[in-house]
């Protein structure tokens, strides 16, 4: 597959049991953001929340939120955004199972709104919980 390449910036947004629960901006010290830059600690930078003005902000949170409906999304979720330079929101991907590691990106999403580990972990199971 190839596709056109979107200048601009890379913005994932966290969403939890259908909630946004905000963003983080990935800023890669290498060329591309790849298994390097995002496993090894001081490669990238991430910003939280994303440097974007508000308008911009919002509107990638609400496309987020919608691809995560529209496939039918439970549970906690990350939808990769690439937010071009005239503030316009293209989803990459919506990761369904998303890293729970040190380095990944939903806890942190998650501290940045409020919630440590065990309260974003207790909230995917009450989730779970309540969705069967």
């Amino acid at each position: 597959i190839i596709e056109r390449f979107i200048d601009g910036k890379e913005v994932h947004i966290g969403i939890l049991n259908g909630r946004v629960l905000g963003g983080v901006e990935v800023r890669p010290s290498l060329e591309f953001y790849n298994y390097e830059a995002k496993y090894t600690k001081g490669l990238t930078d991430y910003i939280l929340p994303p440097e974007l003005i508000d308008s911009v902000y919002e509107r990638a949170k609400e496309v987020a939120r919608l691809a995560h409906i529209a496939i039918g999304c439970k549970g906690g979720t990350r939808v990769d955004l690439r937010i071009d330079n005239s503030g316009n929101p293209y989803v990459l991907e919506i990761n369904t199972i998303p890293g729970m590691t040190e380095t990944s990106l939903l806890p942190m999403i998650a501290k940045s709104a409020g919630y440590d580990f065990t309260d974003l972990v207790e909230e995917l199971i009450k989730g779970a919980i309540y969705e069967s």
